[in-house]
C-alpha cells in the first residue's frame, strides 16, 4: 500500500505540473539535505544537516515494546474479524443469521473474542461457501 500511495501522489503532482519529490520521499535519498533559502533575494544558501530517513510505517508482528504479545493478538483478531465479515458478506448472510452464528460459535464482544473461536467461525463460513 505504501508504494501504491507514493505512486498515486507522484502521478497527481505530475498531472498538476509539479513533477518533483514530495516530503515523504526525501529521506530515502542518500545525502539529501534541506535547502536554506534567502527569502529576500531568492538565492539558495549552504544546505543544512542531512535529512534522516522516515521511520518505517510497516506493522511488525514482533514488537519489542510489547513483551506479552497483546498487540500481536489484537492484530490477529482484527485480521480474523475482517476475514469473517468478508466471508459472511460473500455468502450474503442476513444480520440475524450472522448474529445467531456468532452467538453459537464465538459469543461475547468481538474485541475480546478468542482467536481459536474466530478461526472456527471462519472455517465454518468457508465450508458454507461450497
Amino acid at each position: 500500500m505504501r508504494a501504491e500511495t507514493k505512486s498515486k501522489r507522484r502521478v497527481t503532482l505530475s498531472i498538476c505540473g509539479l513533477g518533483m519529490l514530495d516530503e515523504t520521499e526525501t529521506g530515502s535519498i542518500p545525502d539529501a539535505r534541506p535547502a536554506k533559502i534567502d527569502y529576500e533575494t531568492g538565492e539558495l544558501q549552504e544546505s543544512g544537516e542531512r535529512v534522516p530517513a522516515p521511520p518505517s510505517t510497516q506493522a511488525t508482528l514482533e514488537d519489542p515494546g510489547d513483551p506479552d504479545g497483546a498487540l500481536n493478538e489484537d492484530l490477529e483478531r482484527s485480521i480474523l474479524l475482517a476475514k469473517v465479515k468478508g466471508a459472511a458478506d460473500k455468502l450474503r448472510m442476513k444480520a440475524n443469521v450472522r448474529a445467531e452464528l456468532w452467538d453459537s460459535l464465538v459469543g461475547g464482544d468481538p474485541r475480546s473474542a478468542s482467536i481459536e473461536r474466530l478461526n472456527d467461525l471462519l472455517a465454518h463460513l468457508r465450508s458454507l461457501e461450497v
